[in-house]
């Protein structure tokens, strides 16, 4: 069945309010289509420094509003979760999905999901511990069987969202041992 269609401004309010109630209490934020060079060549861009939302006006309109709400909710989720497809940014989504889900939205909660798991695979799946890591490391290097201990390190920040200089004052000695016994370099 799917949600109506809204313009863009009350699409935005929608999701303003059921999604995010604790963000823009002041109304700072806007909503808008963005030249190639706003939405830095991409489908849409979460301007932090100008407040404002852009989208691309081609592809945009095209989308069904399940898809409109859920393309907002994962722009806005770049300012409150994080800037980047890390693990902040998913964790966020996630709460956004189970929103939706509570909403009866569950076609939004999927385009979500399907989001999260597109930048960000299964490591919401993986708890941030030893037993995570050792798995996200097996898994990495039956896939990757040439990669390198900076290579390793690099993919390990970017699957859980964290620095490399956390992750090695976390587990940097459990790291070393997987890549030594692997005669990882």
């Amino acid at each position: 069945m799917g949600l109506p269609k809204m313009n863009l401004d009350e699409q935005f309010i929608d999701v303003r309010i059921h999604y995010f109630p604790q963000w823009d209490k002041r109304g700072d934020w806007t909503i808008a289509y963005g030249t190639t060079e706003q939405l830095r060549s991409n489908t849409g861009y979460c301007d932090t420094d100008a407040n404002v939302i852009y989208l691309d006006g081609r592809a945009f309109p095209t989308m069904s509003a399940d898809g409109q709400r859920a393309f907002i909710i994962h722009e806005i989720c770049h300012d409150v979760g994080a800037a980047f497809h890390n693990r902040r940014w998913a964790i966020r989504m996630e709460h956004a999905a189970r929103t939706a889900d509570r909403l009866g939205e569950s076609d939004v909660a999927e385009i979500l999901r399907s989001d999260i798991y597109s930048y960000f695979g299964n490591g919401l799946s993986l708890a941030y511990n030893a037993e995570g890591i050792s798995t996200y490391l097996d898994d990495l290097l039956a896939h990757n069987p040439d990669i390198s201990f900076d290579g390793l390190r690099k993919r390990l920040s970017k699957f859980f969202g964290y620095r490399i200089s956390k992750i090695n004052r976390d587990f940097g000695p459990e790291i070393q041992s997987f890549a030594d016994n692997s005669g990882i370099e």
